[in-house]
Order: structure tokens, then C-alpha cells, then sequence
């Protein structure tokens, strides 16, 4: 997204397409929101797993009418990515740009004709991998994006 304020009303409303229920934490875990301190400031209570209500090319229109770019997340983490979800990569929309969990094969096809980006995709603190490369980018936002947009170009 070109701003943090575009990013957080997006996630917003993304967040009101989950079903109103509440995070249950001995079963779910805790879902903590931390400051750029690593301190915790509060406690998301929305359960936040949940699957929307959007279909997926209503996700990538509201992404794109909002200025950011759509990258699916881990695409080869079993149930949870989009390869274990649909059992494919779908043609349309177009994902010029994908993120691959190294810790689990991914087929070839998934990511041909792609540009691929690797996380950690740590869903705690203690989980958060050490950087093993990294991608020159223009120093805004709107040059990066712009840049993943050419990709798919």
C-alpha cells in the first residue's frame, strides 16, 4: 500500500469481512499487537484466522483500488496457502509477485513467471528468521510498488 494509513484502513476493512467472533486464546493463542519496540501495547480480541467473506478477486480489486499491490502469502503452506486452499495458483487474478515458506516444497509451476519473496512468516516474536538475502528497492513506497506492478507487466 502506498501509506501505513492506507495499509491499516485496508486492514481494517478486511478485518469487518471475518466472522464476528472472538479469539479464544488457550485454544487459538494469544494475539498480540507490539510497538516498534517489541513491547506489547495490546491484545487483538477479533478472532482473526477466520476466513472472509470476499472472494479472491474481490480481495485483489479492493487491494488494488486502494493503491497497493495483492502477494499471496506462503502459497505452499499446506492448508493455509493458496496452493493448499485451491489446489492450484489461479490464473486470474494475475500474481505478478508471490511468497514462498522455505520451510515446505513448492512446486516449480506455482512460481514460473513469477518474482518469488521468502519470509520467515513468524507468527511469534522468537520465530522471526534472520534475513539470508535482500532485494535493492527505491527508497518510497510508491517506487516499490510500482516496481512489483511492472512485473506483472
Amino acid at each position: 500500500f502506498p501509506t501505513v494509513e492506507v495499509a491499516m484502513e485496508a486492514g481494517e476493512f478486511f478485518a469487518s469481512h471475518l466472522p464476528p467472533m472472538k479469539n479464544r486464546p488457550a485454544f487459538f493463542g494469544r494475539q498480540l499487537v507490539v510497538d516498534t519496540d517489541d513491547q506489547v501495547v495490546d491484545e487483538e480480541q477479533r478472532l482473526l484466522i477466520g476466513a472472509t467473506d470476499l472472494s479472491l478477486t474481490q480481495c485483489v480489486a479492493e487491494i488494488r483500488g486502494r493503491g497497493g499491490v495483492a502477494v499471496p502469502a506462503h502459497i505452499n503452506r499446506g492448508s493455509n496457502g493458496m496452493l493448499g486452499a485451491l489446489g492450484f495458483m489461479p490464473p486470474l487474478p494475475v500474481f505478478p509477485v508471490a511468497e514462498v515458506y522455505r520451510g515446505a516444497p513448492c512446486p516449480a509451476h506455482a512460481t514460473q513467471g513469477r518474482f518469488v519473496l521468502h519470509s520467515s512468516d513468524a507468527h511469534r516474536l522468537e520465530d522471526i528468521s534472520e534475513a539470508d538475502f535482500s532485494l535493492e528497492v527505491p527508497p518510497k513506497a510508491s517506487e516499490v510498488l510500482a516496481l512489483f506492478r511492472a512485473l506483472g507487466a
